[in-house]
């Protein structure tokens, strides 16, 4: 099967929030435009074996907003030196949190072990562009471009009354900004969560 989906869309008053350090500041941008679009597929190669994919193709911009902060260059100086009092016109600039594009790609293999076992796994990897997490777009509060894995692998009973998995989440160990902050001058993030491995036992009664 294959689903695509194109959209566009404009939003009037979309509101905004920013901390520039010492206050969060709550906005109106006046209108920003996303145009992009969405595509899933997904294949059933055999009884045992299937494929996904989904892919997002995005363009978010500010089409008017002229309470922004002002942008920051690499060295954590002004971009355009005439912005004054905190506040730049980010019309046509990039929205944050929004790359041009990510997708994942998964696969499913189900295979009976024996008349009452039945082993199950899945792996998936989800990639994303680099995007702004700081509205100010500081090289410091910029997600590099990344990619991370997960695996899944478990043994249960045909009639799924059991199920007994070990699950894989990040195995490459990738840190990524969830959130980024200039604080008295300097910048701090706080990234997600790394590598992580667990065994998990289901019973159905």
């Amino acid at each position: 099967s294959l689903n695509i989906a194109v959209f566009s869309m404009k939003y009037d008053n979309l509101q905004t929030s920013t901390y520039d350090g010492t206050r969060f500041i709550i906005a109106n941008a006046a209108s920003a435009d996303t145009k992009g679009a969405e595509i899933e597929a997904n294949w059933q190669v055999n009884d045992e074996l299937s494929l996904s994919s989904t892919m997002s193709l995005l363009d978010a911009k500010y089409d008017q907003f002229y309470g922004g902060q002002c942008l920051l260059n690499g060295q954590g100086g002004l971009v355009h030196p005439g912005c004054v009092n905190g506040y730049e016109d980010l019309s046509g600039t990039q929205l944050e949190r929004t790359p041009n594009w990510e997708g994942t790609l998964s696969v499913h293999y189900n295979k009976p072990l024996t008349s009452s076992l039945e082993f199950r796994g899945f792996a998936s990897i989800y990639h994303s562009d680099e995007f702004f997490v700081r509205q100010d777009q500081a090289l410091q509060g910029t997600q590099d471009a990344y990619s991370k894995w997960d695996l899944r692998a478990a043994i249960g009973s045909l009639d799924n009354k059991w199920e007994v998995a070990l699950v894989g989440r990040n195995l490459g160990d990738e840190m990524t900004i969830n959130h980024a902050f200039l604080i008295a001058g300097s910048s701090f993030v706080a990234l997600g969560e790394g590598r992580t491995v667990s065994l998990e036992g289901t019973w159905h009664f």
